[in-house]
């Protein structure tokens, strides 16, 4: 769009007609479409009255170049000391004075400007509550007022952000701290996470629900510690897209065949995480749900109807460090989880994160067919079972499980551990 400029001035002497044509070639020279009545030849048809009130309704802006006498004409103010009278300039600030008086005092035509040696109180009152330019100094300003080109632009809008809601004590914490007498309840973000029930999901019936067994059992230990698989699932807040986790769980569990201990926490809260990886240090942890896209923490279930806890992957990595022994493998089966597998690595011997989507009706497969492989042979070999994984997803025309990526932490050059069997008995469910 071209920019169109009146340039209004008084004819002082010759020098100072000769320095306006001079900003008038050049404003041209960089792309503003000038009206100046030097470039008129001889006098307009209508008569620079009419001709001046046509281009100050129609140009842009009105560029007033500022000298003691245009001034005087701005102000109506005729003494002996000014030059001739100048009826051109007086009735071009006549019309710009009328603009200002019919909208209010808003200005969105009228620029003034001065050359160098004048003096700034050269602009009159009335429209020095907007920008003048001083030239030559500032004349690149000027220009990008014209152009609507200013030095810094705004980027543009991105997505709204959803922030975690501050950490708050659960119901456990404050039922301690009035048993200890004590007043105030520490909200550390670690084990100060609430859990809710989602309408979406069954009625809780506890913090894990382990598969039902046999009172005498044949289970494989890992290190002298029996292989244990819990799977942590939640869907968040009910405004969120309902994951059928259930199935995904079913599929764990089919395709275990009772291989190895497994436990499964529904709707979990990170009270109820802390709670199960403390008591049994599992060497197998699952986390099945969602991220949330904008602050990529793992979005968790809380006690209040509706609501929903975000666990930062630096609180991840801070719980795993806390356990005697760390996890084997820590998977994240839900979307763009690369931070968390990143976190839980630091102390984990390996973690699984997806980067991108993670289409719900294909975890199922994918993670069965990884704790099938990973407990199908004679030792923890994740490397591996991940990459059998991979070659049953190609199968399937899928590449949902390319977007998988393995991370390698402390002691995975150690891994690759036996799985020795051991008799053990039965679990209350």
């Amino acid at each position: 769009m071209t920019t169109t400029v009146l340039i209004s001035y008084s004819h002082d002497s010759g020098p100072h007609e000769q320095r306006v044509l001079a900003l008038a070639d050049q404003l041209v020279a960089d792309g503003v479409d000038v009206r100046l009545d030097q470039y008129e030849q001889g006098d307009p048809p209508e008569g620079w009255a009419q001709w001046a009130e046509h281009q100050i309704a129609q140009c842009q802006f009105v560029v007033m170049v500022f000298t003691p006498t245009f001034h005087s004409r701005y102000e109506l103010a005729q003494t002996q000391q000014t030059a001739a009278p100048d009826e051109r300039a007086t009735w071009e600030t006549m019309l710009v004075r009328h603009l200002l008086y019919t909208s209010g005092g808003r200005n969105t035509k009228a620029i003034p400007v001065w050359f160098d040696g004048a003096v700034e109180q050269l602009v009159p009152l009335s429209l020095r509550a907007w920008t003048a330019y001083k030239l030559t100094e500032r004349y690149e300003d000027l220009l990008r007022r014209l152009l609507d080109q200013p030095k810094v632009r705004r980027p543009p809008l991105g997505p709204r952000r959803t922030l975690p809601p501050a950490p708050r004590p659960s119901f456990e914490d404050l039922t301690r701290a009035n048993a200890n007498g004590t007043a105030s309840v520490s909200t550390s973000p670690v084990i100060s996470q609430p859990s809710t029930t989602s309408l979406a999901d069954p009625p809780r019936a506890g913090p894990a629900v382990s598969v039902a067994e046999p009172s005498r059992l044949t289970l494989p230990t890992v290190a002298g510690r029996p292989l244990t698989l819990i799977v942590f699932t939640a869907n968040g807040a009910p405004s969120r897209d309902r994951l059928r986790l259930g199935k995904e769980v079913r599929a764990i569990r089919t395709a275990l065949r009772d291989r190895l201990a497994l436990k499964v926490c529904t709707m979990a809260s990170f009270l109820d995480v802390v709670r199960e990886l403390d008591e049994h240090e599992p060497a197998l942890v699952h986390f099945s749900g969602h991220t949330d896209p904008y602050s990529n923490h793992l979005v968790l279930e809380s006690e209040h109807a509706g609501d929903e806890v975000f666990v930062s992957p630096q609180q991840l990595s801070e719980l795993f460090a806390e356990l005697d022994r760390p996890p084997t493998l820590v998977t994240f089966t839900t979307c763009s989880s690369l931070m968390l597998a990143e976190a839980a690595v630091r102390h984990a011997h390996y973690a699984i994160g997806f980067d991108g989507p993670y289409p719900d009706d294909w975890a199922p497969l994918f993670s069965a067919t990884l704790y099938d492989r990973l407990t199908s042979q004679p030792r923890l070999d994740v490397p591996r079972a991940l990459q059998m994984t991979k070659l049953a997803w190609q199968s399937e025309g899928q590449d949902v499980a390319g977007q998988s990526r393995l991370y390698r932490g402390p002691g995975s050059a150690q891994d690759d551990e036996p799985i020795t069997p051991t008799t053990v008995g039965s679990t209350s469910p």
